[in-house]
Order: structure tokens, then C-alpha cells, then sequence
């Protein structure tokens, strides 16, 4: 597996930080981001976003997926401490390609990376289509 590069999109720092170990442990490179301005103020060239979904700046809920996938051109991942079945469809529904409930085993971590390869090479093969 090459080092898939993750950034990490949370308001709480402790949480951030340890997804960020985990992550890096799993052999992805991390890169971590406190808001959604922070995230987008850099220019994003490749990887993935994994979000916590209560970080978003909408009250709703609704669009938070697909505002983050324009503004930025990356795939997204959610996760959640307590995730309803409403909010997991509605970023599903959105785009989001995964949905986590947090703490994040390390099985689904691996899980993740493997997934957003699979994806990278799906959007790749249909570019070149």
C-alpha cells in the first residue's frame, strides 16, 4: 500500500491528534486541520479528507459533504461519536464515500486507506475514459 496522505478535519484536538497516530501508524501521512476554513485556506492537491462530522459549520447538517468536496476537489469520509441514521445517510447520500463511528478501530483504518485507493483508481479510470 503507498502512504495515502489523510487530512484530518476536527474541532476537538485531542481526538485530532490521536486519529493523526493512528492514521500514521496505519502508514498513511496525516495532515490536521482545526476548521473547515483552515482546511480549505490550503491548496489540497491529493489524498482524502476524514471529517468529524459535529466540526462542520452548519447546525443542519445538510450540504456539509458536498460544500466540502467543491470547495476542496477531494474525496470525503465521515465519522461520528454518536452517529444517527439520519446524518449517516444524508452524507452518504451527499458523496461521502465512508462513515465511522468514533473510536475508529484500527481495522477500519486500514479499511479506509485500502477504500480510498480503490476510489483514487475508479476516478482516475474515468478521467481517462
Amino acid at each position: 500500500m503507498r502512504r495515502v496522505r489523510v487530512h484530518v478535519l476536527d474541532a476537538n484536538p485531542l481526538r485530532r491528534a490521536q486519529l493523526a497516530r493512528a492514521l500514521n501508524e496505519a502508514g498513511a501521512h496525516a495532515e490536521i486541520y482545526e476548521s473547515e476554513d483552515e482546511l480549505c485556506a490550503r491548496a489540497l492537491i491529493s489524498g482524502f479528507i476524514t471529517a468529524d462530522h459535529d466540526t462542520f459549520g452548519t447546525d443542519t447538517g445538510q450540504g456539509d459533504v458536498i460544500r466540502l468536496m467543491e470547495k476542496t476537489g477531494l474525496p470525503v469520509s465521515i465519522y461520528s461519536d454518536e452517529p444517527a441514521l439520519a446524518r449517516v445517510v444524508r452524507a452518504m447520500l451527499e458523496g461521502a464515500f465512508d462513515y465511522m463511528s468514533w473510536p475508529i478501530s484500527k481495522a477500519k483504518l486500514v479499511d479506509l486507506l485500502r477504500n480510498s485507493e480503490h476510489l483514487e483508481q475508479t476516478l482516475t479510470q474515468e478521467l481517462k475514459a
